[in-house]
């Protein structure tokens, strides 16, 4: 059977504006998609609003960075990141057995995918993790579990907010959910990753453009790296762009920075999605 393929164009902008001007600015993006088996990048683009010096690099999960600095007295910064990917649903892989899950030398060879971080740290989950006869039933009902226990509700958590804390106030959006799901995971003895991107809302017609969103979502390795979205539950397909993967929030957020200055800095960020083909 032919899987489903479609082409998507992306506008991911972010607005910052500064209530008296910022001397100078050192900044990371993380917002550029790369190539992997679900989807192929065929154009991207970053464009700003201020002149600046960039240096792009892979991190040490494989994300592509843009580092700029602005070295001039600025007060508003816009940023377009800009992209065509051609995406498909996610392939399927084999399934390991839990015993070859528990490995030492699968253990090893997968360590920081399976170590908590700060944000990805549930001292009691209080729920059974021997769940499914191998590890992708496991992670699947992980998922349930994960996806009815936490209520969506924006406004309640911030980018700081743990997976203990979300867990406990049993609310929160998707970076919330994401961080709970890697942290049960890898309490069960399952490596898991963090996954930012965006999604369409829903299956677009062709020319047809929405107001996309900016998404995360899990991949467990279960023998192949297959992805887990704790938020909606269902499985990402080509509706999904993938941009940056890590151990949690931190090691993926599209902007992170510094600036020089007394005054305050505001943030306005959106995406919008077209499909193209």
């Amino acid at each position: 059977m032919r899987r489903s393929r479609s082409t998507l164009a992306t506008w991911h902008t972010t607005e910052l504006s500064y209530d008296t001007p910022a001397v100078r600015s050192y900044s990371e993006l993380r917002m550029s998609p790369t190539t992997g088996s679900s989807q192929r990048v065929l154009r991207h683009r970053i464009e700003l609003s201020q002149p600046a010096h960039r240096v792009r690099y892979r991190d040490y999960w494989g994300s592509v960075v843009t580092y700029f600095d602005i070295q001039r007295p600025h007060s508003e910064l816009t940023i377009v990141a800009s992209s065509t990917v051609r995406c498909a649903p996610w392939s399927t892989g084999s399934v390991v057995t839990l015993a070859t899950l528990a490995r030492p030398e699968t253990q090893r060879a997968l360590l920081e995918y399976l170590l908590p971080t700060p944000l990805t740290t549930i001292a009691e989950p209080a729920i059974d993790l021997e769940v499914g006869t191998d590890p992708l039933e496991r992670a699947e009902a992980l998922a349930a579990i994960v996806h009815d226990t936490i209520t969506y509700a924006p406004g309640t958590t911030t980018v700081d907010t743990t997976a203990d804390e979300a867990w406990a106030r049993r609310s929160g959006v998707c970076q919330d959910a994401t961080h709970v799901l890697c942290a049960l995971l890898r309490h069960a003895g399952i490596p898991a990753r963090y996954v930012s991107g965006c999604f369409a809302p829903h299956a677009l017609e062709v020319s047809e453009a929405a107001e996309g969103a900016s998404h995360a979502w899990v991949e467990a390795w279960v023998g192949h790296w297959h992805p887990l979205d704790p938020t909606n539950l269902f499985a990402p397909s080509e509706r999904y762009i993938t941009v940056a993967r890590g151990r949690d929030y931190r090691d993926v957020a599209p902007l992170h920075g510094i600036y020089e200055g007394p005054g305050r800095q505001t943030m306005r960020s959106s995406v919008r999605i077209q499909r193209v083909s």
